[in-house]
């Protein structure tokens, strides 16, 4: 099986082949615990000229795991939906097409910060299509905002 699934409260992404997906849409593989997810947040952009979203899952140790739009009506996508108490199907005309351009992001969970910007910055355009290109890629993360930041610290210093 490829692609999100939920096996055992642990939230995995099987990467679906370059076929499936294209190169601007793939995303690495990644399995993090239910538990784990601190933040999820979505971004709004754009592949060559149609609008997408890219889900971010970040842990207590501010890893970021990412997938992408083909996921949202997955039996694992409505999982989280429900867990999470989140929509992701729904997110389709949300953001209006200047928002997918210039990169907008916003907070899903937690509820507390929600519709809050997750990141500080990440892709303006004109550069943005080219980063779209490379969403996936590390060198092109957003940096996460200062009151994301505390929250993830906050959480990191209750646990030790």
């Amino acid at each position: 099986m490829k692609g999100l699934i939920n096996n055992n409260n642990i939230v995995e992404y099987i990467e679906r082949p370059l076929k499936d997906t294209g190169s601007v849409r793939r995303t690495k593989g990644f399995r993090i615990p239910l538990e784990g997810i601190k933040i999820i947040g979505v971004r709004a952009i754009v592949l060559l000229d149609d609008e997408d979203f890219i889900v971010s899952l970040i842990d207590s140790n501010k890893k970021e795991y990412k997938f992408s739009s083909l996921e949202f009506n997955t039996p694992a996508a409505k999982f989280l939906e429900e867990k999470f108490n989140i929509r992701l199907t729904t997110l389709w005309g949300t953001f209006d097409y200047k928002e997918h351009i210039n990169g907008a992001n916003k907070i899903l969970y937690p509820k507390e910060f929600e519709g809050k910007r997750f990141y500080k910055g990440i892709f303006k355009s004109p550069m943005a299509f080219l980063y779209a290109l490379n969403i996936f890629s590390e060198q092109y993360k957003g940096i996460l905002t200062n009151e994301v930041e505390a929250y993830i610290e906050s959480i990191h210093i209750s646990h030790k």
